[in-house]
């Protein structure tokens, strides 16, 4: 199984609540858990967090659409294990997407988190029909082209000047960082878009070494 048929399964497949149950079977929660596995569950992703997550950048620009366009890099290790680890690793990194670092709100969220209902909407990212292949430079591009449009659209901002003076060095921030984003990922396989409606999708990205996963989101 290649990569992209792992990230397939992991994040899109049909058949994703019972590989999470399973998942969750896997790393001690049973029949829905109770709080004590659940706490050990939450530890387990501060851990995974600290292993896997090497760094994340995140960046707010005006919008295409809407109010805010939000760009959010999470650059993580990848390992080179067995296929079941590999599977695990996309789950745990789900996991480290959704609760790290945050070693202070087990409390906040054990009081909130319904299993059955939380597994379905938390650990689905749509189905595999939604899910695109691109080669590696036209993702780049098309983030490249929302950039611009930003850019074009802030031109024109008649928002307040605390406003303007918020978000102008964003730009120049972000330019800086998707340059050296761009050299660091232009050996990487081939990337595939999750796209969950016309103002959010995710990328997938896998060099020899990294996983990433860029979100794209607008406020409206």
């Amino acid at each position: 199984m290649d990569w992209l048929e792992e990230v397939q399964t992991a994040f899109a497949d049909k058949e994703y609540m019972q590989r999470s149950m399973l998942f969750f079977e896997r790393e001690g929660i049973l029949e829905g858990g109770n709080k004590e596995q659940w706490e050990k569950f939450f530890k387990k992703v501060q851990l995974w967090g600290k292993t896997y997550l090497e760094r994340k950048d995140a960046f707010k620009l005006y919008g295409v659409n809407g109010w805010f366009l939000n760009l959010t890099f999470w650059v993580m290790h990848y390992p080179k294990d067995s296929p079941q680890e590999i599977e695990d690793y996309f789950y745990r990194i789900k996991a480290v997407y959704l609760f790290y670092p945050k070693e202070n709100e087990f409390e906040d969220f054990y009081e909130i988190f319904d299993f059955v209902k939380d597994i379905q909407n938390f650990w689905s990212w749509q189905d595999e029909e939604n899910m695109e292949i691109f080669l590696d430079t036209e993702w780049r591009e098309k983030i490249e082209r929302l950039f611009q449009q930003s850019w074009e659209r802030f031109q024109d901002c008649e928002e307040d000047k605390d406003f303007i003076e918020g978000i102008k060095p964003q730009y120049a921030k972000f330019q800086r960082y998707f340059l050296d984003f761009k050299k660091e990922v232009k050996d990487c396989d081939m990337v595939c878009v999750n796209i969950t409606d016309d103002y959010a999708f995710w990328y997938f990205v896998k060099s020899a070494e990294r996983f990433y996963l860029i979100r794209v989101t607008e406020t409206i």
